[in-house]
């Protein structure tokens, strides 16, 4: 029993909380030539799990040229609490962020706190092709999440907008989500199709006015929709 609670880690990427029934991050305290063999035997998924919860283990990918997953194709999801955990750390970026190609957030909502962390989360994903956002807030006042417009996101120079095929946003109550989706129409060039889910029964008037203004810089489908 007490081999399994050391490895076992709540916090994956699909799980809801980011320490372990501790709390104690026992994987830093492996010496480093025990920690680089278990390693190079996980797959990305088992990888990140560790990752999540281990700041030494996401460093430690550095020195660690045997690990290397290759194109990352599968979706990997990302709740909120990991996304910010991973920006007050400030970690720095390796190789494995760069194979990711299908990314999916989940979040209460694009929130004025979190969109700086979703930001530094991006900026490491270069070679995104699919990103998701999912939102579950049912009632969030409006300006809670209506901090961050399309001049914000022009000046973050994120090169992943360029390989962005995929997109689907979920709005909750803010102008946060349609001010990413705007941003996105207007400069991810090989978009070839963008969902927008919407929950507020006034949203759909917005989200067309928004789709209506943009310059588009590439012709998707784009479908509006109610969650």
């Amino acid at each position: 029993m007490g081999s399994k609670r050391k490895l076992r880690a709540s916090t994956s990427c699909q799980a809801e909380g980011t320490s372990s029934e501790s709390g104690i991050d026992r994987f830093s305290d492996l010496p480093e030539e025990v920690a680089h063999h278990i390693l190079s035997f996980l797959n990305f998924k088992d990888y990140t799990r560790v990752g999540a919860l281990s700041k030494r283990c996401r460093e430690i990918h550095l020195s660690a040229p045997e690990m290397d997953f290759g194109a990352i194709s599968e979706v990997i999801i990302m709740n909120e609490k990991t996304i910010k955990a991973l920006y007050q750390e400030g970690s720095k970026p390796t190789r494995i962020w760069d194979k990711i190609q299908n990314l999916s957030i989940h979040c209460e909502s694009l929130n004025n706190k979190l969109v700086p962390a979703v930001v530094s989360l991006l900026r490491r994903m270069p070679n995104l092709n699919i990103l998701c956002i999912k939102t579950s807030c049912e009632k969030l006042a409006p300006e809670k999440a209506s901090h961050f417009g399309n001049e914000y996101w022009k000046l973050q120079n994120l090169a992943f907008i360029y390989q962005l095929k995929e997109v689907s946003i979920e709005n909750s109550y803010g102008s946060n989500e349609i001010e990413f989706a705007r941003y996105i129409l207007d400069h991810a060039r090989n978009l070839r199709k963008m969902v927008i889910a919407y929950r507020d029964q006034n949203a759909p008037s917005k989200i067309v006015g928004m789709v209506n203004r943009c310059n588009r810089i590439s012709t998707p489908v784009v479908i509006i929709r109610r969650i």
